[in-house]
């Protein structure tokens, strides 16, 4: 099964076309009106090693808010629909966290910090520790 998504969005503000493709090989073409914006969403797809191409454009002359808002929706929406239902994430104990990282540190022989600042759902908590082991 692919996993990777297209997502549109036109709004009156923005035209936002986002390519995702989340088993690439950090391969990044996107061109924004907001080059910083540009830079820091090439940094995803290098960084976590996913295949991007995004073409945006927006009322940049007014500011740069609805298209940098815009972005980030569809790029969500695109990781979405490319992790498709995420049938049998729900069956893993999430208290197996600790376990994990443990073993992880031992067998890299490294130290490992794991720090929680704040959240109260143990699901979403676990999620953005092991999204934080990349790279």
């Amino acid at each position: 099964m692919t996993r990777s998504a297209n997502v549109v969005r036109t709004t009156k503000e923005t035209s936002i076309d986002v390519h995702l493709d989340l088993d690439g090989s950090g391969l990044a073409d996107v061109q924004t009106p907001l080059p910083f914006l540009s830079h820091m969403v090439e940094q995803i797809a290098r960084h976590g090693l996913v295949d991007l191409t995004v073409r945006a454009t927006g009322d940049v002359d007014i500011d740069g808010h609805h298209t940098t808002e815009d972005l980030g929706f569809v790029l969500g929406q695109a990781v979405a629909r490319a992790l498709g239902d995420k049938a049998k994430i729900g069956t893993w104990d999430v208290e197996l966290a600790e376990v994990f990282f443990e073993a992880f540190a031992r067998g890299a022989s490294c130290n490992l910090h794991v720090v929680l600042h704040a959240g109260t759902n143990l699901h979403h908590i676990v999620e953005i520790c092991f999204k934080a082991l990349n790279r």
